[in-house]
């Protein structure tokens, strides 16, 4: 399918994984040197090209070995989280060995971190397998419990007719579950965050107008407690737009020391959000925020 589809206009990169960016994907056990120290970490089966496609910059160590071919030797790239975790760093892992689904595997890189899983927690260790060494059963397995996620960076280029008319060609019996940017697989993946932000900007605009229309009750009762007040105020010389002034001065008064109160209240509570938005590197890391 990647080769059919390079051959389309348009189409500037291909990868392939065992699962989408965003979604938590296969999870296995690792064991570390050959010793029976390891951790469950999680796994992508991906293709060669899919450290280029999403931008990972490469920190130590290089690509995949022979191009992540069956006939090459069996090499994995990690992420950098994994490396500090358990292999004490970018620099000490390359070269290292892993044991994983019962083979010795090389670490030949290590990627820069991804929120690769989810955008509400802290990227986690991960290996990236190459999947033309998989072993044909685990690849079979890995199939059952995910759906193979094609990413393609073709801006411009109607995919959906592309891929449709490639997997005709190559096996009319195989369907295409679902395409979307990665645009909007991270709107998907906020979908529970948009949610209650919405919820907070209906609760707030109910909220202001439930307290102007006490404002306005209060400000009316005043004025009609006031009516004596005014008359005589009529009847003495003074016009009415300056009873008018008068009112709203005293109105404008209480506004501006709610404002007074309201405004810095409203400035730290941002400055509070701000800090939480930081501690899980959301604000300097995705625009939405």
């Amino acid at each position: 399918l990647e080769r059919e589809l390079a051959a389309v206009p348009g189409v500037r990169a291909l990868a392939s994984s065992s699962s989408l960016p965003l979604e938590r994907g296969l999870n296995n056990w690792v064991e570390f040197g050959g010793s029976a120290e390891g951790a469950s970490v999680e796994v992508r089966a991906v293709s060669d090209g899919y450290p280029a496609l999403l931008g990972l910059p490469v920190l130590a160590g290089a690509g995949f070995d022979g191009g992540g071919t069956a006939a090459a030797p069996r090499s994995v790239l990690v992420n950098a989280g994994f490396a500090a975790a358990h292999l004490g760093g970018a620099a000490a892992t390359v070269g290292r060995s892993i044991e994983l689904d019962g083979h010795s595997w090389r670490v030949a890189g290590v990627l820069a971190d991804m929120r690769e899983a989810s955008l509400r927690a802290p990227p986690l260790p991960t290996v990236f397998v190459p999947r033309a060494q998989m072993d044909a059963e685990i690849q079979s397995a890995v199939n059952r419990w995910f759906t193979t996620a094609l990413l393609v960076d073709a801006p411009g280029v109607a995919l959906d007719a592309a891929v449709r008319a490639a997997l005709a060609r190559i096996d009319p019996g195989v369907a295409l579950v679902r395409t979307a940017t990665l645009g909007e697989q991270r709107s998907t993946a906020l979908a529970v965050e948009r949610f209650f932000a919405w919820l907070l900007v209906a609760l707030a605009l109910a909220a202001l107008v439930l307290t102007a229309i006490g404002l306005y009750g209060v400000l009316a009762q005043l004025i009609a407690l006031r009516r004596h007040e005014l008359a005589v105020r009529l009847a003495l010389g003074a016009d009415a737009s300056g009873n008018a002034l008068l009112l709203a001065r005293q109105g404008l008064r209480w506004i501006g020391l709610g404002m007074a109160a309201g405004v810095p209240l409203a400035w730290a509570s941002r400055q509070l959000y701000q800090a939480l938005l930081d501690g899980h590197g959301l604000v300097a890391d995705a625009p939405y925020a």
